[in-house]
């Protein structure tokens, strides 16, 4: 499966998008803040939908990304493949009321997964991501998609470690270095390497005096 076209009727600062995509690699190119952050997150978006938690002090992703002007998130995105081409459609509103005491987010969103060659739902019910892709959330998160780095230019080092990570490990901030490290330490508490000292030592020590 590969995603054919996007089309972004409102999400964060696009409005009225088209992109088409091949299968193989794509690049997307532009200005800071011209976008490809949002375009990405788009993505994300008909896949999974958007996250209300908000986390480090930081807003949540439906605050980030539902248009301030439109008050929604919404568009669709067309994926083609062996096993038939899909369209996701998915559209989320969201408002804020204030009833004195606190204020309440109002959330309504619809989700379809549109056989375009039947032209009728399918999947009712199902998370696209899950169902097309095969791929959970927190994995899709973690591997495929990428953030971007906030005002810093990585290094060739860092870059190589969070691969690195990424292969190991499946998430980009889990250290296979100190994972390595920790393994080392618990190693030597068994075991040293000449064999002469450590726990698995002493046990055989103790039975050939017995």
């Amino acid at each position: 499966m590969y995603i054919k076209h996007l089309k972004i009727e409102a999400f964060g600062v696009l409005r009225d998008r088209e992109v088409d995509l091949s299968d193989g690699l794509n690049i997307i190119e532009g200005a800071n803040e011209s976008g490809k952050s949002a375009l990405a997150m788009f993505i994300k978006f008909m896949l999974y939908g958007l996250s209300g938690k908000a986390t480090g002090g930081e807003l949540s992703e439906r605050r980030r990304y539902v248009n301030w002007e439109t008050g929604t998130a919404a568009g669709s995105m067309t994926v083609s493949g062996e096993e038939g081409e899909f369209r996701i459609e998915r559209h989320l509103s969201a408002s804020m009321s204030d009833d004195g005491s606190r204020q309440r987010e109002t959330v309504r969103e619809t989700v379809r997964i549109i056989d375009t060659a039947l032209g009728t739902p399918v999947h009712r019910g199902e998370v696209p991501g899950d169902v097309i892709f095969h791929v959970p959330e927190a994995i899709f998160m973690n591997t495929v998609f990428v953030r971007q780095i906030d005002g810093t230019r990585p290094s060739g080092e860092s870059i190589l470690s969070s691969i690195e990570n990424l292969l190991f490990t499946a998430n980009e901030n889990v250290s296979t270095k100190k994972a390595m490290e920790r393994l080392d330490t618990a190693r030597k508490q068994i075991l040293h390497k000449n064999g002469g000292g450590g726990e698995l030592y002493t046990c055989k020590e103790e039975r050939s005096m017995t």
